[in-house]
């Protein structure tokens, strides 16, 4: 996305290279689970949200409901927006900067960067 903006050189990323290695015996599998999990809260969070309401809903007073109204909506539009900010904007600078900082092992001079 950051490549079809335009913006690579003025965030000074480049495009990833994706090396996939594997530590342990079960970690491609567990790694699938777990992107599985998060991506399924993340598209179902309206239905989960709208169910914990309600739930809490019939609890409030009718002032208190009329003041809530399109709660479910708008907390489902602040979240999906909260993810595409995160998408487009902030991961590929922190995959830039991770790759920068663990590329040459870490140590001295790769933070050197940040003080130039």
């Amino acid at each position: 996305m950051v490549a079809t903006l335009g913006l690579g050189e003025a965030m000074c990323i480049k495009p990833p290279e994706f090396i996939i290695q594997s530590v342990g015996v079960g970690e491609p599998f567990i790694t699938a689970i777990k992107i599985s999990m998060i991506g399924g809260f993340v598209v179902g969070f309206p239905f989960i949200f709208w169910e914990i309401w309600k739930f809490i809903r019939p609890g409030l007073y009718q002032k208190e409901r009329s003041a809530t109204n399109g709660a479910v909506f708008i907390c489902s539009v602040l979240f999906f927006n909260r993810d595409l900010v995160w998408l487009f904007y902030r991961f590929p600078f922190w995959y830039s900067l991770s790759n920068r900082l663990f590329d040459s092992g870490c140590n001295e001079q790769s933070y050197t960067f940040l003080h130039d």
